[in-house]
C-alpha cells in the first residue's frame, strides 16, 4: 500500500491518500477539492470512499463538492455527524468568511474494529477528546 500525505487548505488540514492498485481510499478530504479531483485525474486513480477522522470542517469541506463528481461514500463516527450539519457555521467562525461548501452525501457510519472496503482492510480506534 502506498500513503501520500498533503497539507491541504487555508488551516493546512492532514489528507491522506490510501492507495492499493488502482484503488484509492482518502482520509480527511480537507478543503481543496480541485486539487484532489485533479490528482485522482493524473494519477488514474479509483476512488472508492472518503474516510472522516472526526467532523471538523477543516478535515472535511471538499467532500460534498468531489462527491458531486465522483460518487463516494464518507465514512464517520456516528458521534460526529452533527458537525457535518454545522460545516458551513463552524467554518464562518473560524476563517473570518462563509466559503461554498456543498452538502455531503452518501455518508456511512464507521464503527470501531475492522472495515473492509474493496481490497482495503483498515482497523478503527475511536480515541476521543479533540472531538467526540
Amino acid at each position: 500500500m502506498k500513503i501520500i500525505k498533503y497539507a491541504l487548505g487555508q488551516l493546512q488540514a492532514n489528507c491522506y491518500f490510501l492507495i492499493e492498485k488502482n484503488n484509492c481510499l482518502i482520509i480527511d478530504p480537507a478543503d481543496e477539492a480541485n486539487f484532489i479531483l485533479e490528482k485522482i485525474q493524473r494519477e488514474r486513480l479509483n476512488l472508492i470512499a472518503f474516510l472522516a477522522t472526526h467532523g471538523h470542517f477543516d478535515h472535511l469541506m471538499a467532500t460534498g463538492e468531489i462527491q458531486q463528481s465522483l460518487n463516494v461514500p464518507l465514512y464517520i463516527n456516528e458521534k460526529d455527524l452533527f458537525l457535518l450539519k454545522k460545516l458551513k457555521q463552524n467554518a464562518q467562525y473560524f476563517l473570518g468568511y462563509q466559503p461554498p461548501i456543498l452538502p455531503i452525501v452518501n455518508i456511512k457510519k464507521l464503527n470501531e474494529g475492522w472495515l473492509e472496503i474493496e481490497n482495503f482492510s483498515l482497523k478503527t480506534i475511536f480515541v476521543p477528546g479533540h472531538s467526540r
